[in-house]
């Protein structure tokens, strides 16, 4: 228990000190594998990937990978395949211990890019002329 209070401790010293310096898409892409109107059941596969690219005393510099892809729920033939890579470049106030970083990357980084994937995924869609839906919340 006091291991958890310290922890929770220094991961909100580290959230007060860090700010934004910058977000940006390295690369996005869409695949339509089969015609399709996503009319029929499906069955929707997001995975995201938060790793530190780089980190120093003073700069944390985040990546974040997203993979959606739709299939039939029957056979799970792939319909479509949504990817996206996200960089985060954030000021820290000090080199935070391993496992405030590891609660930040799945954490704060996820809160940080998943509007900017969700604007993706769906603009997507649209263009490959597909109605929108509603994506699975991010849990963990």
């Amino acid at each position: 228990m006091a291991n958890d209070k310290a922890l929770s401790s220094q991961y909100s010293k580290f959230i007060r000190e860090l700010e934004i310096e910058n977000l940006y898409a390295e690369s996005a892409s869409f695949e339509l594998k089969n015609p399709v109107t996503l009319e029929a059941p499906m069955s929707i596969k997001l995975k995201d990937t938060p790793k530190v690219r780089e980190l120093s005393e003073d700069h944390l510099v985040a990546e974040h990978a997203y993979r959606l892809d739709i299939k039939e729920r029957r056979g799970g033939k792939a319909l479509v395949v949504v990817k996206a890579t996200f960089v985060v470049v954030y000021v820290i106030g000090g080199t935070p211990p391993d496992d405030v970083l590891r609660r930040f990357l799945k954490k704060n980084v996820r809160v940080n890019t998943w509007p900017f994937f969700r604007e993706v995924a769906l603009s997507s869609l649209a263009r490959m002329n597909l109605p929108p839906l509603v994506l699975p919340a991010l849990k963990g």
